[in-house]
């Protein structure tokens, strides 16, 4: 997972972001989870502090997982219980709706 200080400095047309903060358990633990999966995808997986950010996109919680797919915003509306690293990658599947070419297989 690629530390960012802001979403503004991806250049990438898809990729996952994890907003945020130090000192934050569940940001701590939904960061782990997400580390355990991100070679599953071919799209990149950030994570940031900039919480200014995640407010102007309207997202009140921490931590919060977003997928950006081609000028959509697609946010994982759980992310702040703790899903773990199965339930993250199931949501990844249905909310970016994936094809069976994106998604790798645990072995390679």
């Amino acid at each position: 997972m690629i530390e960012v200080t802001s979403i503004k400095n991806i250049a990438s047309q898809k990729f996952l972001i994890k907003f945020g903060q130090d000192f934050c358990i569940p940001c701590e633990i939904t960061e782990n989870n997400l580390k355990e999966i991100e070679g599953l995808f071919n799209f990149p997986f950030y994570s940031t502090k900039n919480v200014d950010e995640a407010v102007e996109k309207g997202y009140k919680k921490l931590p919060v997982v977003v997928i950006f797919n081609d000028g959509n915003w697609t946010e994982c509306d759980d992310s702040s219980v703790l899903m773990n690293k199965d339930e993250l990658k199931t949501w990844i599947e249905h909310n970016n709706e994936l094809k069976d070419a994106e998604v790798l297989n645990e072995g390679e």
